[in-house]
């Protein structure tokens, strides 16, 4: 599948009128989790594997005549996990089965996670075959001693040989993931791992600080003393040398955590979450995922054993979609605008057009929120920039160091 050019207005006829949606399929099933992992993902219950996608066909089934016929599907998310653990023919089940129950347009981006240990070029030409036109591929870091640390199943060479194997196969958008803040990590070795990234010419990376859940593996060895705790002052300084780096190396950063290479015809940024942070609708598939459609939210439940048992024992329905929710919430107006501020500000280049949010909710923005948005510019936190004849709010560059107080202060 070849990427679409950017300029992509061209829904015709009926599709034209509805609105866009998103899929995630959460593929929960690991060979082994690794150390720093908080994810709903589970090891050694592969044998349930088969069974489960039954299940995520069934719901897909289950959802379909509540939004095939107001939505249009323009983007598929495998993630997990390890969606990459599926006998391949099940991407290619799940995708025709989101076809036939719901309005499609051309797919814009079909993504998946992989981990770098088990592709080959084999299994990837026919994930491509499939439909998946994304790759998204696990690197965290080049240095062992650093894999180690994360308990990472996988050795530095195998991310140049995926990459290959990736492009043979006919991927021509592929992201790499890069952790910074491990323990251990220099800033030496965080910039190593970022020009090796570099140097296997992605067309996106997402490089993400590391997040220490309380009850991972990791932060006990760390409340015990066996590693070293993170540090947070060194952590910023590779954060704001990869701002500068990436620049340098033609990389747009259009999110906090995320950059798409620079090109003239073809936007790289990952579309999937582009309606996450733009805090549009996405409809989430699987044991443990999340969905929002217009003010609903809600989420299934978490285990893999408990999902399989609702969906495919058709337990009585709850008020809403079927036995396997969990959560379900309805969503006031402000609680859409709250959520709307604090992942539109992540978005560092879009930002929040103030028209569309005027447009979206019938509000001003700074009649909702004077007071943040002085305080936050005199901080110079935040600032407004004309773009297109637009007006956005986004943040500067000192305000992206601090992006988590910054979102606070819109809650």
């Amino acid at each position: 599948m070849k990427l679409i050019n950017k300029d992509l207005s061209r829904n015709n006829g009926i599709l034209s009128d509805k609105k866009s949606l998103s899929i995630y399929i959460h593929i929960p099933f690991c060979r082994k989790r690794c150390g720093y992992c908080d994810f709903n993902t589970y090891a050694g219950l592969d044998y349930l594997l088969e069974k489960y996608v039954d299940c995520v066909l069934q719901e897909i089934s289950i959802f379909s005549p509540l939004y095939s016929s107001d939505y249009v599907v323009k983007t598929i998310y495998f993630g997990g996990g390890t969606p990459t653990i599926m006998p391949v023919s099940f991407f290619g089940k799940i995708i025709n089965s989101i076809s036939n129950h719901f309005s499609v347009a051309e797919f814009r981006e079909i993504s998946s996670e992989g981990n770098p240990t088990k592709l080959n070029v084999d299994y990837l030409s026919r994930m491509y075959d499939a439909g998946v036109n994304r790759l998204s591929i696990g690197m965290q870091t080049i240095e062992k001693k650093e894999l180690e640390i994360l308990e990472r199943a996988q050795n530095p060479e195998d991310i140049s040989r995926t990459v290959i194997d990736a492009r043979d196969a006919g991927f021509n958008n592929i992201s790499l993931d890069l952790i910074y803040g491990i323990p251990t990590q220099t800033l030496s070795s965080f910039e190593l791992s970022v020009e090796s990234a570099i140097s296997h010419k992605p067309q996106h990376l997402s490089i993400y600080g590391l997040s220490l859940e309380p009850l991972t593996p990791l932060a006990q060895k760390i409340r015990k003393g066996y590693v070293p705790d993170v540090d947070e002052d060194l952590a910023g300084d590779m954060y704001e040398w990869v701002m500068d780096r990436m620049h340098v190396k033609r990389f747009e950063q259009y999110e906090i955590s995320n950059w798409a290479l620079e090109d003239p015809d073809i936007d790289y940024r990952s579309f999937h979450n582009l309606q996450y942070w733009r805090n549009r609708n996405y409809l989430g598939i699987g044991a443990g995922a999340h969905s929002f459609v217009e003010d609903r939210r809600w989420s299934n439940t978490k285990l893999i054993q408990d999902y399989v048992e609702s969906i495919a024992n058709e337990k009585p329905f709850l008020d809403f979609g079927h036995a396997a929710i969990a959560e379900h919430k309805l969503l006031g107006k402000m609680d859409i605008v709250k959520e709307t501020m604090m992942m539109g500000l992540r978005l560092t280049e879009e930002g929040i057009n103030t028209e569309e949010f005027e447009e979206r909710f019938s509000l001003k923005i700074e009649d909702v929120y004077f007071t943040q948005i002085r305080k936050l510019m005199a901080l110079e936190l935040i600032e407004y920039k004309s773009v297109n004849r637009s007006k956005i709010l986004r943040l500067t560059k000192r305000g992206r160091m601090v992006g988590n107080q910054v979102f606070l202060e819109f809650i």
